[in-house]
């Protein structure tokens, strides 16, 4: 969700080709980080080492990639 929402960002600030509206990209970009680092936060305070092992498995805003060895 967040992963999408940066893109559509990315998107408009392209769309506009304006130096403020990248600007407002990166700021904005920023904001996603960081509220979706906070959130992390609050699940694993929520939800203890079940949510440790999934976090473990995935990503902030990408998926991770199974390793093959």
């Amino acid at each position: 969700m967040y992963l999408s929402d940066i893109v559509l960002a990315l998107g408009l600030a392209w769309l506009c080709q304006d130096p403020v509206g990248f600007g407002l990209f990166i700021l904005y970009t920023g904001v996603i980080i960081r509220t979706a680092q906070q959130e992390d936060r609050m699940m694993q305070s929520h939800f203890g080492e079940a949510f440790a092992q999934w976090r473990s498995q995935t990503g902030l805003l990408l998926p991770r990639w199974p390793n093959s060895h």
